[in-house]
C-alpha cells in the first residue's frame, strides 16, 4: 500500500500536513483549535447576538455548562478574539466589547473587580477597600463601553464556604445590573451545583 491510498480519505489540507517534515507536523498540532461542533456554532451564535444587541436594563446573562475537556475554553476565548479592543480616532475613545477572565483565582468580589481593572491596566493600589476597587471597576466598564463580561473555569466557585459564595454570586448579580452587564459563566458540572444552594 502505497502511502498516497493510505491516506486517500483525507482532506486534501490534511494530506498537505501530512506531507511536512516532522517537527512541522508537531508544531502544526500544538495550535490552538477550534471544532466548530452544532452547540458550540450555536452557543457562538447566541453570544454574538447579545453583543450586537442594545443594552437593556436586564442584561441577557448565560451560564454554559459541561463536561471538562468538552471546548468551553476554547469557545470563551474564541468569543473574545472575535470582540477585540477598538480604538475610534473620531471620538479618541477604545472600547472594550469583552472582558475575558481565563479563571478568577480570588472568586470574591474584590477579586473580581481587582482583575478587571487588571485586564483594562488600570492599577490598584493594596490599601483600597472594596468600595473605592468597585467605584473604579464600573468607571471602567462605562467608559470602555464593556457589554460582556465571560467568566471561564467558574467551578472554582465550588470551594467557598456558603455565606462567601452568596456574596460572590451577589456582587455578580449587582454588577450586571448596575452596568446593564452581559455575564456569561463557563463552568463544568460542579460550578452549577454550587449555584443551587
Amino acid at each position: 500500500m502505497t502511502a498516497a491510498s493510505a491516506f486517500g480519505h483525507l482532506a486534501i489540507p490534511t494530506k498537505e500536513v501530512l506531507a511536512l517534515g516532522k517537527e512541522a507536523r508537531i508544531q502544526f498540532l500544538k495550535k490552538e483549535w477550534w471544532i466548530p461542533y452544532d452547540a458550540a456554532r450555536s452557543i457562538e451564535a447566541d453570544l454574538q447576538n447579545i453583543l450586537r444587541g442594545p443594552r437593556i436594563a436586564r442584561a441577557e446573562c448565560r451560564m454554559i455548562v459541561s463536561a471538562s475537556n468538552n471546548g468551553k475554553s476554547a469557545l470563551a476565548a474564541r468569543i473574545h478574539r472575535k470582540n477585540p479592543a477598538r480604538y475610534d480616532e473620531a471620538s479618541g475613545t477604545t472600547s472594550i466589547p469583552v472582558i475575558y477572565i481565563p479563571v478568577l483565582a480570588d472568586p470574591s468580589p474584590e477579586g473580581l473587580h481587582s482583575e478587571i481593572l487588571r485586564l483594562v491596566q488600570v492599577p490598584g493600589r493594596p490599601s483600597d477597600k472594596l468600595k473605592q476597587i468597585r467605584t473604579r471597576s464600573y468607571y471602567q466598564i462605562e467608559s470602555l463601553d464593556v457589554r460582556m463580561l465571560i467568566l471561564d473555569e467558574f467551578n472554582v466557585i465550588k470551594s467557598l464556604p456558603a455565606a462567601k459564595l452568596r456574596e460572590f454570586l451577589t456582587e455578580l448579580r449587582t454588577l450586571s445590573v448596575h452596568e446593564r452587564l452581559s455575564i456569561v459563566l463557563f463552568t463544568s458540572k460542579e460550578g452549577l451545583t454550587a449555584t443551587q444552594f
